[in-house]
């Protein structure tokens, strides 16, 4: 999902959510990230 977030200074990014019959229910967050991945953050 792209939302507005707070997981970076990026006013939008790509989580993953858990969604419900009213939309989203919880923000999975980022889980594992590689050093490239960390890097781009």
């Amino acid at each position: 999902s792209l939302r507005q977030s707070t997981v970076t200074e990026l006013p939008f990014f790509a989580s993953k959510v858990r969604l419900g019959k009213n939309g989203v229910e919880e923000v999975l967050g980022l889980g594992q990230l590689t050093q490239f991945e960390k890097d781009g953050l």
